[in-house]
């Protein structure tokens, strides 16, 4: 599964590999978003 950056679809490997671990939708948003807010200090909005 190619997962590419909404801004220029260019592909992101490191997502495809992520994606292909089979760890599903929910581990994935958790780890690169809700994760990444806490690294900042910005509120995890769910969409």
């Amino acid at each position: 599964m190619a997962i590419t950056s909404p801004r220029d679809d260019h592909e992101i490997p490191e997502l495809g590999a992520l994606s292909r671990l089979g760890l599903g939708e929910e581990w994935l948003r958790a780890v690169l978003w809700e994760n990444g807010a806490r690294l900042l200090d910005l509120p995890a909005v769910h969409l």
